[in-house]
């Protein structure tokens, strides 16, 4: 797993208004039939860069990434986000990709992991609920956590085919809440969040914690040869594999949502991300939460306005240099045309 860089000089204030984003890539390219997790480490990097360079308060003191390795087990991926959860901010942002299957015995989702095949999925990969439970005893006060999923034929009825439950732990069909006792959902409404205690060492008092969820989940057909399992449309146009809502957002970011307020969360993005698909075509988006700590910079609002003080002191230096002071830099004098005729009269 890669740390995160964090400023050397960077205090307590600093740190507790940080944002921690824990990106979670997972892939299995041995087994066709989890062909759909090709793409998302690709997609966490895209999503990392896109992240780094859009938060409205950027900057290593303001924003600090992790990277678990794509072919990590699950108790890997497990400690990466436990790692992130467990530093002080104001925001915890958590991407999951790859391909989830169903775990038979428990009946809850499990994000499949390297090493593992069909059959054994669901033992031997990383439960969403173990993620959400990280994220809601983490020390956030809020946590958003971003799904970026396939799900194979034979999982989709109960996957993706209709809202379920990605963080809940049920098994023998008793409904286990997860971590806290309060588990999102994916149906209507389920990216508004949910506020749930996390106890906190020391004997202090727990502090709500507001969980929510955001992203896509699509369904990935499994057919082909090994080398057509990395291609990313599928011959109806829609993604088939994970990876691509990071994508779609990294791209959206990167140019900016014309008409848009400068600062932008993500339900003001959620609209110009829709796949305008639906569970009956292979794709159900995840609706954004209705309010957020995440605030990202609108580039196709600020494009053309960019203050000279804005840019890095080296660039500013040699684009100023031999002119003087900016503010005191005066305007070339036009020629007076006037004075020229009356020295040829």
């Amino acid at each position: 797993m890669e740390r995160p860089t964090e400023s050397a000089g960077a205090g307590g204030r600093e740190s507790a208004l940080a944002v921690d984003v824990v990106l979670v890539g997972a892939e299995c390219p041995d087994d066709r039939a989890l062909g759909g997790s090709l793409g998302a480490a690709a997609g966490a990097a895209a999503l990392g860069r896109a992240l780094a360079a859009g938060l409205l308060d950027s900057g290593p003191e303001h924003c600090r990434i992790s990277t678990a390795l794509p072919d990590g087990d699950a108790n890997a991926l497990h400690t990466a986000v436990r790692e992130g959860a467990g530093r002080p901010g104001r925001l915890l942002v958590v991407y999951l990709a790859g391909q989830l299957v169903e775990d038979p015995r428990r009946r809850r989702p499990v994000l499949a992991v390297a090493g593992s095949r069909r059959e054994d999925a669901g033992r031997l990969g990383l439960p969403v609920s173990w993620v959400a439970s990280a994220m809601e005893h983490g020390r956030h006060p809020e946590a958003l956590l971003l799904v970026d999923v396939a799900v194979g034929r034979a999982d989709w009825p109960r996957l993706g085919a209709v809202p379920v439950d990605l963080t809940g732990d049920q098994e023998a069909g008793a409904g286990v809440s997860a971590g806290a006792g309060v588990s999102v959902g994916t149906g209507a409404g389920a990216g508004a969040g949910r506020a749930v205690r996390s106890g906190q060492a020391g004997g202090r008092a727990a502090e709500a914690v507001s969980l929510q969820v955001w992203g896509r989940i699509v369904r990935y057909g499994g057919h082909g040869g090994v080398s057509r399992l990395r291609r990313v449309a599928g011959p109806e146009g829609a993604s088939l594999h994970a990876g691509g809502f990071a994508r779609d957002l990294a791209v959206l970011l990167n140019s900016g949502l014309p008409g848009g307020e400068p600062v932008l969360d993500p339900a003001a993005l959620d609209g110009a991300l829709g796949s305008a698909g639906s569970p009956s075509e292979g794709v159900r988006d995840l609706p954004a939460p209705p309010r957020s700590r995440l605030l990202l910079r609108n580039r196709a609002a600020l494009r053309g306005r960019l203050s000279l003080d804005a840019l890095p002191p080296a660039l500013r230096a040699e684009l100023t240099a031999g002119q003087g002071p900016v503010n005191q830099r005066e305007a070339p004098r036009r020629p007076d045309r006037r004075q020229g005729r009356r020295e040829h009269s």
